[in-house]
C-alpha cells in the first residue's frame, strides 16, 4: 500500500517538472504535424451549393429594353474534388455559374438555358467533378410595363330602407407593374366581399385587391408587383328622406300672388342622403332667385341649378330643374320716368342727377295697369352700401318704384347717369 502512494506522488512529481512537459509539447507537436502531413494529400468529395447563377442578356435584347423576370435569384450546386484542406475551406464565392445560350433571347418569351460552372478566384488544388444542378434553368423575358387601374367597388350589403350606402375605398386605383405580358393579362382590378345584416350605421373592413383577366376569371398566379395588395373599404351609411325645392324670387311685385296653374316645377322634390345632423336641419332646398326684372307678361322657361349642401348627395340624380312661369295674364305698358331721388349717399356728397327721363316698361295685374301713370313712378339711385364712391359724372343703376301699386314691377335694367361731388368741410 506505501509503494502505491509512492509511485502515484512520483508521477505527480513527473508533470510538475518543467523540462519534462516541454520535450512532452514538442513530442506531441512533431506527432501532430506528421498526421496532418499523412493526410493531406488524401482527396476529398464535397458539394457547394447556393451559387449565384450569373445570367446576362446579348447586347441587342438589352438595347430592346428586355429583362429577366421570372429566373432572378436562382442558385445552384456543383460537387468539387480535391485537396481536403483545399476544398474544405471552398465556399460559393469560388465558383461561378454562368447561362449559356443567352444569344438566342432576341424577343419576349420563355427560354431554357444551360448552366456550366468554373472557378473563381486564385485557390488551387480542387476540381468541378459534376454538372450543375440544375443542368437547365427557365427564363421568362419580357419588356417591363407599368401601369395604373381604377379599383372597381363589388363588394356587396344591404342596408335600412331610410338609409343609404355607398362604398369608400382607401386607394381609387393601383400601380401594377411587371412584365408586359403578364400586366396585359390583367383586365380588371376589383375588392369583393359581403357584409351580413341591415346596416345603419357605417362600418369598415380590409380587402384584398383581386386581379381579372378579359373574361372576368381570377388571376392567381401573375408575378406582377401591386403597390398595394389590400386596401380598405368603408360602407358609409346615411340617413335619406325626399326634400322639397322651393323658389325664391327679387324685384317680385310684394301684391302680387302668383297662382298655382301659372308655375310648373319639375321635379318640385328630390331624395337626398346626408348627416343626421345635416338631414335634421334640412327641410328645403332653395334654388337660386327668379328675378323678376327679367321676365316678360308671357310663359317664361328656365332652368336652375340644384345645390346642395356640401356633405349632402343627390339620389335623384337631377342636377337641374325646369321652370315654367305664365305671366301672360299680365299686362305690359311704357311710361317715361321723370321723378329720379337718390338714397344711402353719405352727406358728406351732393349728387347731381343729368339723366332727366327713363322710358321704362311696366307690368302688372290688368286693373292696376289701368290705373297707374308715370306720376306714380320713381327712378331710385341706391348709393347703400357703397364705399368707394366715384366722384365726377358716372353711369349708376337705377330702380323703378311703383309707388302704391304693388302688383306692378319694372322689366328690363336702367341706368342713368349722374355727377357726384364732395362738400367743402366746415371748419
Amino acid at each position: 500500500m506505501k509503494n502505491k502512494k509512492d509511485n502515484s506522488k512520483s508521477v505527480f512529481k513527473i508533470f510538475r517538472n518543467k523540462n519534462f512537459l516541454m520535450v512532452l509539447s514538442v513530442v506531441l507537436s512533431f506527432a501532430l504535424w506528421i498526421t496532418l502531413s499523412s493526410t493531406s494529400d488524401i482527396d476529398t468529395t464535397s458539394i457547394i451549393s447556393d451559387i449565384p447563377v450569373t445570367l446576362e442578356l446579348p447586347a441587342e435584347a438589352q438595347k430592346d429594353n428586355l429583362q429577366v423576370f421570372d429566373g432572378e435569384g436562382l442558385t445552384a450546386s456543383v460537387s468539387v474534388t480535391g485537396n481536403k484542406v483545399t476544398v474544405g475551406s471552398l465556399s460559393k464565392s469560388d465558383i461561378v455559374v454562368t447561362a449559356q445560350q443567352t444569344n438566342t433571347i432576341t424577343a419576349p418569351g420563355t427560354y431554357k438555358l444551360p448552366l456550366v460552372a468554373r472557378k473563381a478566384g486564385v485557390k488551387t488544388g480542387y476540381d468541378i467533378v459534376s454538372q450543375v444542378s440544375p443542368s437547365f434553368i427557365t427564363v421568362t423575358v419580357d419588356r417591363f410595363k407599368s401601369v395604373d387601374m381604377e379599383i372597381i367597388d363589388n363588394m356587396t350589403y344591404h342596408v335600412d330602407e331610410n338609409y343609404y350606402g355607398t362604398t369608400i375605398l382607401s386607394n381609387a386605383s393601383v400601380n401594377i407593374s411587371g412584365a408586359e405580358a403578364e400586366v396585359d393579362r390583367i383586365a380588371r382590378v376589383e375588392i369583393n366581399g359581403k357584409i351580413d345584416g341591415i346596416l345603419t350605421s357605417s362600418q369598415t373592413v380590409e380587402k384584398p385587391l383581386v386581379l381579372l383577366d378579359s373574361d372576368g376569371n381570377e388571376i392567381k398566379d401573375s408575378t406582377v408587383s401591386l403597390n398595394v395588395n389590400s386596401i380598405q373599404a368603408t360602407i358609409s351609411v346615411l340617413p335619406k328622406k325626399e326634400i322639397p325645392l322651393k323658389l325664391t324670387y327679387i324685384n317680385k311685385p310684394a301684391g302680387l300672388k302668383i297662382e298655382d296653374s301659372w308655375l310648373s316645377v319639375t321635379p318640385s322634390k328630390i331624395l337626398v342622403a346626408g348627416s343626421e345632423e345635416t338631414m335634421k336641419n334640412l327641410q328645403t332646398i332653395d334654388l337660386e332667385p327668379i328675378d323678376f326684372s327679367t321676365l316678360q307678361n308671357k310663359v317664361n322657361n328656365m332652368t336652375l341649378d340644384i345645390n346642395l349642401p356640401t356633405d349632402c348627395r343627390n339620389l335623384s340624380n337631377e342636377t337641374a330643374v325646369n321652370i315654367s312661369l305664365d305671366l301672360s295674364s299680365l299686362v305690359k305698358k311704357s311710361f317715361v320716368v321723370t321723378k329720379f331721388e337718390s338714397q344711402g349717399l353719405s352727406s358728406s356728397y351732393s349728387l347731381d342727377t343729368t339723366t332727366k327721363s327713363l322710358t321704362v316698361t311696366i307690368i302688372g295685374t290688368e286693373d292696376q295697369m289701368s290705373e297707374i301713370t308715370a306720376d306714380d313712378l320713381t327712378a331710385v339711385i341706391d348709393f347703400t352700401g357703397k364705399t368707394d364712391v366715384v366722384l365726377g359724372s358716372t353711369d349708376m343703376n337705377v330702380t323703378i318704384k311703383t309707388g302704391n301699386f304693388k302688383k306692378c314691377y319694372a322689366y328690363g335694367s336702367y341706368k342713368a347717369n349722374v355727377i357726384v361731388s364732395q362738400n367743402e368741410q366746415l371748419v
